[in-house]
Parts: C-alpha cells; sequence; structure tokens
C-alpha cells in the first residue's frame, strides 16, 4: 500500500594521521604517529528512521464524505547521531619550540584526566576543561594531549508532516502539505570552543 517504513543505522570510525585530511599541519613533524586520531568528520553512530502512513478509509474519495475524510498522509523522520570529534589546543604557545605556524598547525596541551568523563555538557562548559593543563615551564617539548579526544555534542532532530491528497479525477491530483522542520525545537549545537 500507501504506507511505509524504512530505517538505517551505521556504525563507524574513520582514523587519520591528519585530522581535516590534508590541510593541517602537524604539532610536531617528527612525531607524525602522535597525530593519529579520529577524522575530524567521523560520526561513530548514525540513525535515521523515516515512515509515511496513508489513513486506509475513503481511499476512493468518492462523494463530499469521501473527498473530506478521504487522502490523508502523514509522515516522519527521526535522525539521531553521535557529535563529531574536537581537539584542546593553546593560543600563541610553542612551548616545544618547534616553529608552530598557528594558521596551520595548533599546539596542544598536556592532558592529565579524560576530558569526556564526568563532563557537564551545557552550553557554558561542554567538556571537562580541567583535563587539560598548559605543558609546565621549564620543559621544553610540546603538549601531550592526543588530537581529537573530546567527543562533541551529537544531533537529532525529528521532522513531520501532514498532508492532504485530493483526487480530482483518475489524471489529475492537489496536494495540500504542512511540514516541519525539528518540529520539536530541539537545539543541535554546531560548534565548542576548545582553545
Amino acid at each position: 500500500g500507501d504506507s511505509q517504513i524504512g530505517f538505517a543505522y551505521t556504525w563507524a570510525k574513520n582514523i587519520s594521521d591528519n585530522g581535516s585530511d590534508r590541510s593541517n599541519a602537524p604539532q610536531n613533524a617528527y612525531d607524525i604517529k602522535s597525530e593519529r586520531a579520529r577524522a575530524t568528520f567521523d560520526r561513530r553512530q548514525v540513525f535515521n528512521v523515516n515512515g509515511v502512513y496513508m489513513l486506509p478509509f475513503f481511499k476512493k474519495q468518492q462523494g463530499i464524505v469521501g473527498k473530506t475524510l478521504g487522502g490523508w498522509q502523514s509522515s516522519v523522520i527521526f535522525y539521531a547521531m553521535t557529535g563529531l570529534p574536537l581537539r584542546a589546543t593553546t593560543a600563541a604557545l610553542d612551548p616545544g619550540a618547534i616553529g608552530i605556524i598557528p594558521s596551520a598547525a595548533a599546539a596542544r596541551p598536556d592532558r592529565i584526566c579524560d576530558p569526556n568523563a564526568g563532563a557537564p555538557q551545557t552550553r557554558f562548559q561542554y567538556f571537562n576543561t580541567g583535563c587539560f593543563a598548559k605543558v609546565p615551564d621549564g620543559q621544553f617539548r610540546p603538549g601531550n594531549s592526543g588530537t581529537y579526544i573530546i567527543d562533541g555534542p551529537g544531533f537529532t532532530k525529528f521532522d513531520l508532516s501532514l498532508s492532504k491528497n485530493v483526487i480530482f479525477k483518475e489524471r489529475f491530483r492537489f496536494q495540500l502539505r504542512g511540514e516541519a522542520t525539528n518540529a520539536f525545537n530541539h537545539s543541535n549545537p554546531s560548534g565548542v570552543g576548545t582553545a
């Protein structure tokens, strides 16, 4: 019939030694292995469901009652996906004196705990910022934090629609449609400051 449902689920992992696939310079060109991490576009899990439901009565739309009550259908699309990875960076610091060029590479701080464990995940503080520290004075080395180790915010959205299909003759149809994108007005942050 006219009703249908579909769903898709993807589990993936994308690893790279250049997070954005060619446009980032390493923190330390003498230690490329320390750049190995999730790529910037790595979404671990992606799930979506979509469905269309056609009301089963008055399909032929005969008479005024058929034209009024027949031909209604509703549809839904639901998306849910995990967040993109983020990396903590330091500004205007090059403690290893390795010539980091700010526009191409970003120095990283020392990591002292897991920034995702116990993370507040609020709009004011998304990850545990106390898990990062500047390289101690007198130590001339790059920060030990891995790149792209922070789990960014996920994405969730419901799209809904309700439509009325009117059949005039076999060859002529008219559709009146109402749609609501992100129907429940769920906030999906697109970025988190990590400097």
